[in-house]
């Protein structure tokens, strides 16, 4: 009895540990779901903005879609979800407080691009710009590739 009590609390133990594997693996895929949705949308912005195509109608569709996406960039990174396939650097939980900053200033340029959309192209671009640089503010101290 004591052993099958044993073996029980072992397989308890294993399944726990299987569960928390899967949902690290779920938050990452998730986590990347929502960066490839704004990768998307970033990436048709270019092809408007250097003139590839011409549906510059569609500016503020794109620029919605970013600034709606970037808030769920606060809780996309729980900890422990730095493990397996994924290019987050550890870097973003041994410095949480500067990759909170960079990560709140792309949902602040995401807002202004949605508000830029309506103007002028120039005003556009220029906003723009500083999403993307804050794009890669995160990727280039965040982000392995």
């Amino acid at each position: 009895m004591k052993q099958a009590a044993i073996v029980g609390a072992i397989a308890l133990t294993l399944g726990c540990l299987t569960t928390n594997a899967q949902a690290d693996e779920g938050a990452i895929q998730y986590r990347q779901a929502i960066f490839q949705a704004i990768g998307g949308h970033m990436t048709a912005l270019v092809r408007i903005v250097r003139r590839e195509v011409a549906h510059t109608d569609d500016i503020a569709v794109h620029a919605s879609g970013i600034a709606d996406l970037a808030p769920l960039t606060a809780h996309i990174f729980p900890e422990g979800s730095g493990e397996g396939r994924t290019d987050a650097l550890p870097a973003i939980w041994r410095n949480a407080d500067d990759f909170a900053s960079r990560r709140e200033a792309f949902i602040e340029a995401a807002e202004g691009l949605r508000s830029a959309a309506g103007g002028p192209m120039g005003q556009f671009v220029g906003a723009f710009q500083t999403l993307g640089g804050t794009c890669s503010g995160c990727h280039d101290n965040y982000r392995a590739d």
